[in-house]
C-alpha cells in the first residue's frame, strides 16, 4: 500500500529538474512546441502555476510513499480549478519512478488521489493525457475515467491528446 504526503522542499527541486524537461519533451513529441522553445515554455508554465513552489495556494504537490518501506516511489500533482458550480480537481501529473513501475503504485496512487479529492470536497477529477501514453490511458480507463474531449493535429487530423474526467461519489 501507499500513502500520499505533502512534498517537501528537498524533494521539490529534483522534482522540477525532472518534470520540466519531461513536459517540454512531451509537447515536442506531440507537435505542440518547437524544440528550440520547449524548455523555456515549460519553465514558464511551471513558474506561472507554482509561483510559491510547494506553498502555492490551490496546488497539491504530494510524494507517493510505500507504506512498508517508507521509500518514495513517485509524485502526484493536482490543483483546484475554477468551475461554475462544482469543485473540480485537475491532475497535472502522476509520476512513478521507473524502478518502481509495474508494481501497482500508479493505480494505488490514483485511488489515494480520489480519496483525498473527495475529502477536500472535489466533485470530479479531470486530466489531460497525450495519445502516445498508452500505459496511462489504459490505467485511467480501468479506473473509470472517460474521454470528454479529443484534441487533433491541425494538419492531418491525427489524435494528439485527450481530456478525461471521472465524477467522484460522495464519501459515506
Amino acid at each position: 500500500m501507499i500513502r500520499l504526503k505533502p512534498m517537501d522542499e528537498s524533494f521539490y527541486q529534483p522534482y522540477l529538474q525532472r518534470s520540466i524537461p519531461e513536459y517540454a519533451n512531451a509537447h515536442i513529441k506531440a507537435g505542440n512546441w518547437k524544440s528550440s522553445e520547449a524548455l523555456q515554455k515549460s519553465e514558464e508554465e511551471f513558474k506561472k502555476l507554482l509561483p510559491n513552489g510547494v506553498e502555492t495556494d490551490g496546488q497539491y504537490l504530494l510524494q507517493i510513499e510505500d507504506d512498508e518501506s517508507d521509500i518514495c516511489v513517485g509524485a502526484i500533482w493536482f490543483a483546484e480549478v475554477k468551475n461554475d458550480e462544482n469543485r473540480v480537481a485537475f491532475l497535472y501529473e502522476i509520476y512513478i519512478d521507473e524502478h518502481y513501475r509495474s508494481r501497482s503504485y500508479g493505480e494505488q496512487a490514483m485511488w489515494a488521489l480520489e480519496t483525498k479529492a473527495r475529502k477536500l470536497g472535489f466533485n470530479s477529477i479531470f486530466l489531460h493525457v497525450f495519445a502516445d501514453n498508452h500505459i496511462a490511458r489504459s490505467l485511467y480507463r480501468k479506473l473509470g475515467y472517460e474521454v470528454v474531449k479529443t484534441f487533433y493535429d491541425r494538419d492531418d487530423a491525427k489524435e494528439m491528446s485527450f481530456r478525461m474526467v471521472k465524477e467522484l461519489e460522495e464519501l459515506r
